[in-house]
């Protein structure tokens, strides 16, 4: 919820990088121990699209190995200075999946259609 708070102080037009850096501040001191945390402060960065940067791989940071990486890919591919094509490589195949393409939903299953036939199977390249 704090990186929630942050990003929405930091897209808001009311929004102060001071707030944003306290709500990072806060986050930090939860993870980091006593000895080795460093508190971020305003001079760090330049603009408030800097610090939303920041607080976006702070998020990628914080939420790894739970499944969110996908919500906020398909999220932020909403927007263009945070559209990110996926490129995977497998052996000799590469796999490209572009920001805005049809694929980053899944199918639904054809037993949900089968019981729902009013439901439109989800667009796919």
């Amino acid at each position: 919820m704090v990186l929630i708070k942050a990003e929405c102080n930091a897209r808001l037009a009311s929004g102060s990088i001071t707030d944003v850096v306290s709500d990072l501040n806060l986050l930090r001191s939860k993870r980091f121990s006593t000895t080795d945390y460093i508190a971020l402060t305003n001079a760090d960065f330049t603009d408030k699209k800097e610090a939303l940067a920041f607080v976006l791989k702070e998020r990628r940071r914080e939420l790894i190995m739970t499944g969110m990486r996908l919500f906020d890919l398909k999220r932020l591919n909403l927007e263009p200075e945070f559209a990110k094509t996926t490129v995977h490589t497998a052996g000799t195949e590469t796999y490209t999946l572009d920001a805005n393409a049809n694929n980053w939903v899944m199918p639904i299953p054809s037993q949900v259609i089968n019981l729902n036939p009013e439901m439109i199977q989800n667009q796919r390249d």
